[in-house]
């Protein structure tokens, strides 16, 4: 394609100083390539695509791409409202029973990630993971003793959680569908029964059976 772009312009080319020839035939390399970057963009895939074709859906089977895509920093400084789509890295997750998720992104924010109602679980090995989330986005101020209880669950250190000494304000986004990159994910958590399975409305001290 850019060759053809280069002959038909070359047909038309003015008589030009050997000087004017090379400016002029450097412009039209600009241009052809301008052109064939702009084709390959067109078939660049969306998110969804890649959602689609790459990675792991858990919880209902939504468009990411009907959602803006919005930062974890934005959702920290500015308030948001419907739904909303963020891209983020996995750095903890409930490892009883994948009923929540924190993603973090290269800025350092970061957001919990639970979904609504807890109809749906995310595997338990996700740590690490790339992950697209759909849904809404709310901020709660976390206790210290849910705080603690959250890091316990996500297997944290004893050091790790003498660190937690106050309240936290965070990001909570309340998903109907996360997707997550790459194979070797673990089969969700499937509950007996009926059970507490969302610790940011009814925080429990039950633990199930892994």
């Amino acid at each position: 394609m850019l060759r053809r772009h280069l002959r038909i312009a070359s047909a038309a080319r003015p008589a030009l100083s050997p000087r004017g020839r090379r400016a002029y035939g450097a412009s039209l390399l600009l241009a052809g390539l301008a052109t064939a970057l702009l084709t390959v963009g067109c078939k660049t895939p969306t998110i969804a695509e890649s959602a689609r074709d790459h990675w792991s859906r858990y919880g209902s089977d939504v468009d990411p791409a009907t959602a803006p895509l919005v930062s974890l920093g934005l959702l920290d400084s500015s308030p948001v409202t419907g739904a909303v789509t963020v891209d983020g890295t996995v750095d903890a997750v409930d490892t009883i029973r994948g009923a929540w998720l924190r993603l973090r992104d290269v800025s350092g924010s970061e957001a919990y990630v639970r979904f609504a109602g807890g109809q749906s679980y995310a595997p338990r090995n996700a740590l690490g993971r790339r992950a697209l989330v759909h849904g809404t986005v709310a901020t709660t101020t976390l206790s210290v003793d849910l705080q603690r209880e959250l890091a316990t669950d996500s297997g944290a250190s004893e050091r790790v959680l003498a660190r937690i000494k106050a309240p936290k304000t965070v990001a909570v986004i309340t998903a109907d569908a996360i997707w997550i990159q790459g194979s070797g994910l673990a089969d969700p958590y499937r509950p007996v029964g009926a059970e507490t399975s969302d610790p940011f409305d009814s925080p429990s001290d039950e633990r199930p059976t892994p």
